[in-house]
């Protein structure tokens, strides 16, 4: 039906993904990425603050819309600023288990890297609208994510460079994910070339 003319009350069904166990429907990918987008910015933000800030908590349920449609960062409060130095660096303060990055799971040092890594699980939540590891609990998710390297499945018609966007930013590796200023790039080049 891609005959019917675009109304903002009628659902696009863009593609759909019928390969099991990714059954996905991709529905209209600028709202995924402008709600990601607001809430990569404002992590921006909060990481170029000085000394930066860590969330440390980043999940849909702390991510509130306004009247505008405009995302707002809440629940500050896990919240701490970054350490000074390797003295003060923090290992504790876990945040929601599902979110939260491995080297904070395991209580290594951990920095504003840690907040990318939840934001890759928050897009994964906009683009598949699930919440992440159904059917285990936490503890059985921080598990796996820390010594087996567990992740959400991507679905498999998942835009090549979304999907490479959320592998880069839960790398398992801190320093190999890139900064929110990185996303906030990267997410607005994607809206941009989304018609």
């Amino acid at each position: 039906m891609s005959r019917i003319p675009h109304h903002p009350n009628v659902l696009r069904l863009l593609a759909a993904c019928v390969e099991l166990p990714h059954l996905a429907l991709v529905t209209d990918l600028r709202q995924v990425l402008t709600l990601c987008l607001g809430a990569a910015r404002g992590m921006a933000h909060l990481h170029a603050c000085r000394p930066p800030i860590l969330h440390r908590d980043l999940k849909s349920a702390n991510l509130l819309l306004d009247d505008m449609g405009s995302v707002k960062i809440a629940d500050f409060g896990l919240s701490k600023q970054q350490a000074h130095s390797p003295r003060e660096a923090m290992t504790g303060g876990l945040g929601t288990y599902q979110w939260t990055a491995p080297e904070v799971l395991s209580h290594q040092h951990y920095s504003i890297r840690a907040d990318v890594f939840s934001f890759a699980v928050v897009m994964w939540e906009c683009l598949t609208r699930k919440l992440p590891y159904a059917g285990l609990a936490p503890f059985q998710a921080a598990t796996a994510v820390v010594y087996q390297g567990l992740r959400p499945d991507i679905p498999a018609c998942t835009p090549p460079s979304l999907a490479a966007l959320i592998k880069a930013c839960w790398a398992a590796v801190p320093d190999q994910r890139p900064s929110f200023n990185a996303v906030v790039a990267d997410l607005q080049q994607q809206l941009e070339q989304v018609q």
